[in-house]
């Protein structure tokens, strides 16, 4: 028996040990606490309610300057590097208040038990140096239902809740089952956020709710952007947070839920300082003044109804948690519960509304598209509308006067091509300039790719016939036809094609949807096109093209700049155009690369195309239409003349002195064409 006894005796003292440190008092003076907010203590909500609580317990202490508030403390890495901050300089009690919290403090306070931890939780904590806090959620949210059932006129309510898995529907349920203890004819909406935070989202639930002709609106958030919104569209609503809401908004406020935090933080300080602190849950209630509601009820809310509803909050505090009307309650049976009373856990857990309250869902932000500016897309438009009209006139004249001498010496069908180049590039700007689809996105590019492509290319070919005619050391006779020049072009082009069709292909040239683009609203997007990276190395490989192809034109251009006979004096108007884009290209690149915002680039792409295509056409055919206007169809593009040109070439790799060339003499009855078209005659 003795020793049943003493096994007796062991055991209880060591249970006694494990739930209490008990044995060093801390000195007031040496007593110092931390607190992890999740968010800023100014928020006027729940942050707000444990700062508050915090400085309770420095007035109930009187200490000074032996407590700290830390803000904005989120993720559980942030959490373990400043608890072992605070342990270093030797903080006596660290308070994570919120549910973000949880993990970090838990293993913290294993590997610190010296130090003390209060931890948000609903479980009987096993640490001797650890208190799990909590407060009862439903209570002011059955309180504050029955009062927006008391106070609505439409007979509809509202409530706005983050949801699983940030808050279970314990909130929403004793909101509506409140409301039905008032009167069985009112119905509740219920819409989700997703997060205690989201003000985006809390705005348009607010109003979606309002909408269904909600006139009461409660909210659990961590903010005041229901009440605002309510309040803006003419509601009524509450504060849930923590603060009293009714300082802010006035009227429209009917009352505040406010959660106290002071009992268990002052008395978490108050048993370390004596030495006495036992590992606990505290659980706050409206019983003992965890939760109440704040005494400064709107106007709007008459005497009678008033009375009421004091009369059943003085039950209700002296009603035992597990008699309370929204932990015990008939309409569970039907729900997922499938029990009546229900205890702290179920309703935290909540999983599901009860099947009377109208489920809207998680609400989702409708998005706006923001699209290139109207003016932008008008402007462009209507430019590349009318040069583009000008080109095609131009087509048709070349078309109608092909066989002119003015248009014949000038090779008629390369004309057409470098115009033909040109109204691609004009359709490509008006696509550009539109809301891009994956289908425009290819397209644009196409247009805009094979429009140089061809402009550039017939005037490079065009160039290229008069050097290989003036590049003739031996002066041998030669023939270069139209049809010995068009492989050459077709080879440019379908080059062309081959890089764009891998660039589409491979690059997966697509329009994709940019949510915050460019500083944009968080659901508001832009359409964009896009290719993955190695579409971005062919992209580079095609500038690469049109660069050598642009150079290639400038240096035959500047091989032929002595020639100067009347009959090819087009190849200056050419060399002259080719200059002139490849001087615009040194001013474009740098712009494009400055540029950061996508309307922008619209705008010096766009401008770039339209100025440098309609500066090509006008220096190569304005003159050829006016001589036609003035001097007639049947006039003689050029006059009888013989020119005398020198060369410096290399034959056999030797560099030969000027060679003399009597340049070729074009009769009156034979047009230029002919010599460039069929044969230039060997001198005798």
């Amino acid at each position: 028996m003795k020793l049943l006894a003493l096994s007796i005796i062991v055991v209880i003292l060591s249970i006694f040990c494990n739930l209490s440190i008990g044995a060093n008092p801390v000195p007031k003076e040496n007593f110092k606490l931390a607190l992890i907010l999740s968010g800023e203590f100014t928020d006027l909500g729940y942050n707000y309610a444990c700062n508050q609580a915090l400085i309770n317990v420095e007035k109930a202490l009187r200490i000074h300057n032996q407590t700290t508030v830390f803000n904005n403390i989120v993720t559980y890495e942030d959490t373990v590097v400043l608890i072992k901050k605070l342990v270093k300089q030797q903080y006596n009690l660290i308070i994570g208040s919120s549910i973000e919290h949880v993990q970090a403090t838990q293993d913290m306070s294993a590997v610190y038990p010296d130090t003390y931890f209060l931890i948000r939780g609903l479980a009987v904590p096993t640490a001797k140096n650890v208190r799990n806090i909590f407060i009862d959620f439903g209570i002011g949210h059955y309180l504050i239902g029955y009062l927006a059932a008391m106070a609505s006129t439409t007979k509809k309510i509202g409530i706005v809740v983050p949801g699983p898995p940030s808050l279970s529907y314990v909130t929403a349920n004793a909101y509506y089952l409140g409301a039905m203890n008032y009167s069985k004819d009112i119905t509740v909406y219920s819409a989700e956020t997703g997060s205690w935070y989201n003000p985006v989202i809390e705005v348009g639930a607010t109003n979606y709710l309002i909408d269904k002709g909600v006139d009461v609106v409660a909210m659990s958030a961590d903010d005041l952007s229901v009440q605002s919104t309510a309040i803006s569209r003419g509601a009524l609503s509450f504060g849930t947070s923590g603060y009293p809401v009714y300082n802010i908004f006035g009227e429209s406020i009917l009352t505040s839920i406010i959660t106290n935090w002071t009992m268990a933080y002052l008395n978490a300080s108050q048993d370390i300082i004596a030495g006495t602190f036992q590992s606990e849950l505290y659980y706050g209630t409206l019983t003992d003044g965890g939760v109440f509601l704040d005494q400064q009820y709107s106007y709007l809310l008459k005497k009678e109804q008033l009375d009421q509803f004091n009369t059943l909050t003085t039950a209700l505090k002296a009603t035992k948690f597990e008699d309370l009307p929204y932990a015990y309650n008939k309409l569970y049976l039907n729900s997922s519960y499938g029990k009546e009373r229900l205890d702290q856990n179920d309703l935290l857990s909540s999983p599901t509304l009860l099947p009377e309250i109208i489920d809207l869902g998680y609400y989702v932000i409708p998005p706006n598209e923001y699209v290139v500016k109207k003016s932008i897309t008008y402007g462009f438009s209507i430019a590349a509308g009318v040069v583009g009209l000008v080109a095609v006139i131009i087509l048709v004249g070349l078309l109608v006067f092909r066989e002119t001498k003015i248009m014949r010496s000038a090779s008629p069908l390369f004309c057409m091509l470098i115009v033909f180049g040109g109204i691609l590039i004009y359709v490509a700007v008006i696509l550009w300039v539109q809301s891009p689809t994956t289908g425009l996105c290819r397209s644009r590019i196409w247009l805009m790719s094979l429009g140089y492509t061809i402009m550039l290319g017939n005037m490079v070919i065009k160039n290229f016939r008069i050097w290989l005619i003036f590049d003739n050391p031996l002066l041998k006779k030669l023939r270069i036809t139209n049809a010995k020049l068009m492989p050459w072009l077709g080879g440019i082009i379908l080059l062309n094609c081959l890089i764009l069709a891998i660039m589409t292909g491979v690059g997966e040239v697509h329009s994709q949807r940019n949510y915050g683009f460019e500083g944009l609203f968080e659901y508001d997007y832009r359409v964009t096109c896009d290719m993955n990276k190695s579409g971005n190395i062919v992209l580079y490989i095609l500038l690469i093209y049109h660069a050598i192809l642009l150079l290639v034109g400038c240096f035959v251009s500047w091989k032929i700049r002595i020639v100067d006979i009347a009959e090819f004096n087009e190849s200056k108007s050419i060399a002259n155009t080719l200059y002139a884009i490849s001087f615009c290209l040194f001013i474009i690149i740098p712009l494009m690369v400055s540029q950061t915002t996508y309307d922008s680039q619209i705008i010096i792409i766009c401008a770039s195309a339209i100025f440098t295509t309609a500066s090509t056409l006008t220096i190569l055919f304005l003159p050829k239409f006016w001589r036609l206007y003035t001097k007639g169809v049947n006039a003689d593009p050029f006059s009888s003349t013989s020119q005398q040109m020198s060369f410096d070439k290399s034959v056999g790799g030797q560099t030969k002195g000027p060679v003399e060339m009597d340049t070729v003499i074009v009769s009156q009855n034979e047009p230029v064409s002919n010599v460039v078209d069929n044969e230039v005659p060997s001198q005798p």
